[in-house]
């Protein structure tokens, strides 16, 4: 699978008021797309074109440095697992109508609810000491030749886990105790 930027998305949050998160960018000889929980690195492609906030690049770099220390890391298939299928409740927040306000004309995005008007139970994976929220293990396991770290380098990345696939890298943020 050739890597675009409609698949460097998925990795996206979609949020403008946050350049990092709002759609993938380049920096270098790589492009990166994170939704601040998960990022992937992979060559630069040359439709990603560099982030318009400038302060990126030191956050580019902070992410190459972890990059090279999973680089030599012990890694394993990334185990396929049959997620359930997650309960689900009307939103208290904004009463199942997925916006912010009780007024017709508003179109203000419930934060709760991501707009949906219904809450989901987070499914987590745990992972070798590790939690991660289970979307973002579909998200890992769903790229081809995906591998996950075995065992975290020494000392450990705060609480990330390095994975990698065909043609790019990246690390997801663990999850505390659920």
């Amino acid at each position: 699978m050739q890597m675009t930027d409609d698949i460097l998305r998925n990795f996206c949050k979609g949020d403008e008021r946050r350049a990092v998160t709002y759609r993938p960018w380049s920096v270098g000889d790589y492009s990166y797309a994170t939704d601040g929980t998960i990022i992937v690195r992979v060559p630069r492609l040359d439709d990603v074109p560099p982030p318009h906030d400038r302060t990126i690049e030191k956050t580019a770099a902070k992410i190459d440095e972890w990059m090279a220390r999973l680089a030599d890391a012990n890694r394993v298939p990334v185990p396929r697992i049959e997620l359930p299928t997650p309960k689900s409740w009307c939103c208290d927040t904004c009463d199942g109508r997925g916006t912010k306000h009780d007024c017709r004309s508003c179109d203000c995005e419930c934060y709760d609810c991501d707009g949906t008007g219904r809450c989901q139970q987070p499914i987590v994976v745990a992972w070798r000491g590790a939690y991660i929220a289970g979307q973002l293990w579909k998200l890992i396991a769903e790229l081809p030749g995906s591998t996950i770290v075995a065992s975290p380098p020494s000392p450990p990345i705060y609480d990330h886990v390095g994975f990698a696939f065909d043609g790019g890298v990246g690390v997801v943020m663990a999850m505390r105790k659920p």
